[in-house]
């Protein structure tokens, strides 16, 4: 049927195109990783907005404060693939909660308690296991803490910091401010 070299010509366009084919599979890759990252940098500079706009006092009513949290755990939520009918039921005492006066506490009562590992089971491990050594077990604990403190477990790095404090607005909470 075909000649000697028609066989050879077709092995090395099959070569070819394997060749090809791990190199397209190669690019999605490195292309998705990199929509992770711009993804997770998104959240990261939507919250130093939230945080700059309410320094700056632009946000002024709890109701809207929650609204903004509310579309930050919109987005967040499907990155992290932490328990969405959870944080609903969480959302919706917030809101509640937030509607009547002074009662923050009640809302930060209950959620002190729900453990961080419930709420957010796909846990990087480095950070699973950096929890386990100091021994934060409940969001209370987490909320404990700050940003630089944080960073001075082992296997807590900037990144890692980032992951966690995105996860603590994503519930409408804030992590312990410098200095408190």
């Amino acid at each position: 049927m075909f000649g000697l070299s028609k066989r050879k010509e077709l092995e090395e366009l099959r070569k070819r195109l394997d060749e090809l084919t791990k190199q397209v599979r190669s690019q999605q890759q490195a292309l998705d990783k990199l929509q992770r990252t711009v993804r997770m940098q998104e959240s990261v500079i939507s919250l130093s907005r939230m945080k700059i706009n309410k320094r700056m006092g632009l946000i002024s009513s709890d109701v809207k404060e929650n609204t903004m949290r509310i579309i930050m755990l919109d987005k967040t939520v499907g990155n992290m693939h932490v328990d969405g009918e959870k944080i609903e039921q969480i959302r919706e005492t917030m809101v509640r909660l937030s509607k009547k006066k002074n009662n923050k506490d009640q809302v930060r009562k209950k959620i002190d308690r729900v453990p961080v590992k419930e709420m957010w089971p796909d846990m990087p491990i480095r950070i699973s296991k950096s929890f386990d050594i100091v021994g934060i077990k409940c969001i209370g604990d987490l909320l404990k803490y700050s940003r630089d403190d944080l960073m001075k477990f082992k296997r807590i790095g900037e990144l890692s910091a980032r992951q966690i404090e995105v996860f603590v607005y994503s519930l409408g909470l804030e992590l312990k401010r410098e200095g408190v």
